[in-house]
């Protein structure tokens, strides 16, 4: 609140606080004298008020990045059941065709078989080839194995041969293996073994 006003002022020539007396040796018109004006004291001036700085926002500290999970392995590129009876499919076909070219690219370069390595593989075929006409060979699988490295199909097999129109059909059947693995990229046989009943 502003402090109260000041008393006002007493006339100009009056001391403070005196009492006044009218002066008669003669009469005077009385001369109207103009109100005071009572002088409100000038309200002193407002303290001035510190400015209150704001205080920084508080940022949480980000937590500590969790250490990245580490990367799953990547998963072996497992030979499908699929993808192995495909490569069957294509090994029948180059047998009965006789091709030994086709046939040999289905082998992977430490290929083995019952009598030995890759050229006893091929010695074998080349001559069976050389000494038929026609060749019929029917898989029936009935074992299917997956490994992380590879893949085996068991099987049934029944070979009809013929040579020549003098020569009655030659016939076989047994149990076969293949054991597979995946080679510059593609799947390819790397042991066949055969056993006639």
């Amino acid at each position: 609140t502003a402090p109260p006003a000041t008393p006002p002022r007493p006339p100009v020539g009056a001391p403070s606080g005196a009492n006044l007396s009218v002066a008669t040796p003669k009469p005077s018109t009385p001369q109207t004298q103009a109100p005071t004006r009572s002088v409100a004291s000038a309200a002193p001036a407002p303290a001035p008020v510190a400015a209150t700085a704001k205080p920084a926002p508080v940022v949480a500290a980000d937590p500590a990045a969790p250490a990245a999970a580490p990367k799953p392995a990547a998963a072996p590129n497992l030979i499908t059941e699929p993808e192995a009876l495909a490569l069957l499919e294509q090994f029948t076909t180059a047998y009965r065709n006789g091709d030994l070219r086709a046939l040999m690219r289905l082998f992977t370069r430490d290929a083995t078989n019952n009598r030995g390595g890759r050229a006893e593989i091929a010695y074998d075929y080349q001559e069976l080839f050389d000494d038929s006409d026609t060749r019929e060979l029917r898989l029936k699988p009935n074992g299917w194995l997956q490994g992380a490295s590879g893949a085996t199909v068991l099987a049934s097999f029944e070979v009809r041969i013929t040579r020549g129109r003098f020569w009655p059909a030659a016939r076989s059947q047994g149990d076969i293996r293949f054991d597979l693995a995946r080679e510059d990229g593609e799947i390819r046989i790397r042991n066949i073994w055969h056993e006639e009943r």
